[in-house]
């Protein structure tokens, strides 16, 4: 992360002094620097969303590539004679088979919502790619993104509305698809289709380390999914009758033609239509698949999957280099003190055990506060 946010101050000063470029954002606030134009997100000459863009497509068609065999040999046994996934919570071709009848069925209720087919053909496999490649960032870095502000409206408009930008309101399309673009496709994991996705995989890896079945993890996961999603839609419709709408900072329920949506998804990742930059998610997209070819090649290489976090708003807003530089350090200093051994039996527990404690901690705050200053209906 620290060499591509270096890679990233080089080309933003270069912009300051090459071209002029993004010196109003001396006189803005700090968030809007990252949010407000001229920044170098959103505008040129860096456009660094557009690239982002086509990197998290490289990222995509470079991992399905070098699975590929994995991904033959998983068809081969869902729909063939041999049998070799005994230690897979289900079957390949139950998955399989699962994967194809969700996605149609999505296709299908998206087309009675009254969606055109193409749009409800484009939707989900937008939030399909948006969130296997995510999720990657979130396994292999720990660290979540917001792709609703760069690829997910990026690659869906790619494909559904290339030229369009601001367009009348004038069908279902254009009235409901920024909001399903931007919260349930391509916003956090917490507020969108990767929430589910993320639990999954947090589930499995728990298994693997403490020896419990997948099988098992599975039963439990989905029982849990489908509580806490049923449970979560039933709170959120009767909260306004119990307490009123006034009462919350933040609506429970979005009202899916709500104008900042349309804002949020013509002006992301440019505010310009798509087409218009094909040349930086070209270059993002180049860039991925050399990158990740040169990477396997010399080690020493930084891992191009890091520049989608470096390059992206959210570290830039919360000043992510400060506390990676600190952890660069103290990863160091541990490791040519003690070696591999010191870090993984002592430094580890403890950032586990960190970041544990952070969680009770806000949650016995929040618990406190309902008890102590419980909301009046």
């Amino acid at each position: 992360i620290l060499f591509y946010l270096l890679v990233l101050e080089m080309a933003l000063f270069a912009s300051f002094y090459a071209f002029g470029a993004y010196t109003g954002m001396l006189q803005m606030g700090f968030c809007g620097r990252n949010w407000c134009t001229p920044t170098p997100y959103t505008d040129p000459p860096l456009n660094l969303f557009a690239i982002n863009t086509g990197s998290v497509l490289g990222l995509f068609i470079v991992t399905i590539v070098l699975e590929g065999r994995y991904i033959l040999e998983t068809l081969k046994v869902a729909f063939g004679k041999t049998s070799s996934d005994q230690e897979e919570p289900v079957s390949y071709r139950f998955s399989w088979i699962l994967l194809i009848a969700s996605f149609t069925s999505m296709v299908i209720f998206f087309a009675i919502t009254g969606l055109s087919p193409w749009i409800s053909f484009v939707l989900p496999l937008t939030g399909i790619i948006t969130w296997f490649t995510m999720s990657q960032l979130w396994g292999r870095i720990g660290v979540e993104t917001e792709p609703c502000y760069n690829f997910t409206p990026g690659f869906f408009k790619l494909l559904a509305w290339p030229t369009l930008h601001y367009p009348e309101v004038m069908s279902t399309d254009i009235a409901l698809t920024p909001f399903l673009v931007y919260e349930y496709a391509g916003h956090m994991s917490m507020t969108g289709w990767g929430g589910s996705f993320y639990t999954i995989l947090a589930s499995y890896k728990m298994a693997k380390l403490t020896g419990v079945s997948p099988r098992n993890i599975l039963k439990v996961t989905v029982v849990a999914l489908l509580v806490s999603m049923l449970s979560t839609k039933i709170v959120q419709i009767s909260a306004y009758s119990v307490f009123g709408g006034q009462r919350f900072s933040w609506p429970p329920i979005w009202r899916a033609t709500n104008e900042s949506f349309q804002g949020f998804h013509w002006s992301r990742p440019v505010d310009a239509p798509i087409s218009e930059v094909s040349t930086y998610i070209a270059v993002g997209f180049i860039f991925m698949i050399l990158m990740k070819y040169l990477y396997t090649r010399f080690l020493w290489l930084p891992d191009p999957l890091f520049s989608i976090v470096a390059w992206d708003w959210v570290i830039s807003l919360h000043g992510t280099w400060v506390p990676v530089l600190v952890a660069f350090m103290i990863k160091s200093i541990v490791l040519k003190i003690g070696g591999s051994k010191l870090y993984e039996d002592c430094v580890v527990p403890f950032v586990g055990g960190f970041i544990f404690g952070s969680v009770l901690e806000v949650f016995a705050t929040a618990i406190s506060s309902y008890l102590l200053f419980p909301p009046t209906i």
